[in-house]
């Protein structure tokens, strides 16, 4: 179909691949340690796996990204393309390709993205404790999974807060997980989907307004703490929130409907530019 599960180099005529006319997913492995030295992914390509080109140290030359919504995690790792010899590649080093940031090696210190960057890739600084900031950009669309987030808790994490740009369409699963001194978190218009646990465990997180243009809002994405509230730019009917997608059973994060008009219940408005509870008698 419209999957490319594997490569078989021993059938290959050359070492340039071309994916067939309207595949969709490249799976994870599918072309890992192989001799490939280019891809051309014909700009209809939306998913490429994790690992799917690791080890292809041959691999110096990637085309047709157009469509490209998500890179898995060392999709290209000790490729041509992201080294991993540790006497040669410097700290803080970034690698990036056609407009993704595809990995990190040992960052630290304060991040501003690239110019025209449209993506940062799954795990590009998973665990990572060093970072002290992100200046995002104005043209990026996709934050991948893991891409700053971790399964357990980031000793020292020093990233505090992040204003996300309105080009911004897509934050994926566990995208932010573990920021534990995270307390100051700006979504933009524009965005449209937050993916499970996206900010789960984001203790220190205070007051997020979810914009109106919000469609999917997936399992503990915005899990945060009693800490913070969630005020909705829009009508929650008008998203697809899964189950506990704001905390669980007794320890929700406080939601806020948005009201220009005084109404009882959890409502807000916003008074000199702040978001503020109705509170009627």
């Amino acid at each position: 179909g419209n999957y490319l599960a594997g490569y078989n180099e021993q059938k290959a005529e050359s070492r340039d691949l071309t994916v067939r006319s309207g595949t969709v997913s490249v799976a994870g492995s599918a072309c890992d340690g192989s001799s490939l030295q280019s891809v051309d992914f014909g700009n209809s390509v939306k998913y490429i796996g994790n690992y799917a080109f690791d080890g292809c140290s041959a691999l110096t030359k990637v085309t047709g990204m157009n469509a490209v919504e998500s890179i898995g995690e060392n999709a290209f790792r000790d490729s041509g393309l992201v080294p991993i010899d540790e006497d040669s590649t410097p700290k803080n080093s970034l690698f990036y390709l056609n407009g993704w940031l595809i990995a990190s090696y040992e960052f630290s210190g304060a991040l501003t993205l690239e110019s025209g960057t449209v993506g940062i890739a799954d795990g590009a600084f998973k665990a990572n404790a060093n970072l002290t900031s992100v200046n995002f950009g104005t043209s990026l669309k996709y934050i991948g999974k893991y891409a700053f987030g971790s399964d357990y808790g980031i000793a020292g994490s020093k990233l505090t807060a992040i204003e996300l740009p309105a080009s911004l369409r897509s934050i994926d699963a566990s995208a932010f997980r573990y920021q534990k001194s995270l307390s100051s978190v700006k979504l933009n218009d524009g965005l449209e989907f937050i993916g499970e646990g996206a900010f789960d465990y984001c203790d220190a997180a205070g007051d997020i307004v979810v914009p109106v243009s919000v469609k999917v809002i997936q399992k503990d994405a915005l899990s945060i703490s009693k800490n913070g509230r969630l005020f909705l730019a829009g009508d929650l009917s008008d998203i697809r929130a899964e189950s506990e997608w704001n905390g669980w059973g007794s320890i929700r994060t406080p939601v806020y409907e948005y009201s220009e008009t005084p109404k009882t219940g959890n409502y807000w408005r916003y008074v000199d530019g702040v978001p503020t509870v109705w509170e009627t008698a």
